[in-house]
């Protein structure tokens, strides 16, 4: 697994946990 990768990994799920724990999953999910 390239550094890339697993960057883009974690962004993904620290993007969609703080949408999940703040309610703004719409917002997180345009800006994906």
């Amino acid at each position: 697994v390239s550094w890339t990768e697993a960057h883009c990994f974690l962004f993904l799920v620290s993007g969609a946990y703080i949408a999940e724990f703040s309610g703004t999953h719409f917002s997180y999910a345009y800006l994906t």
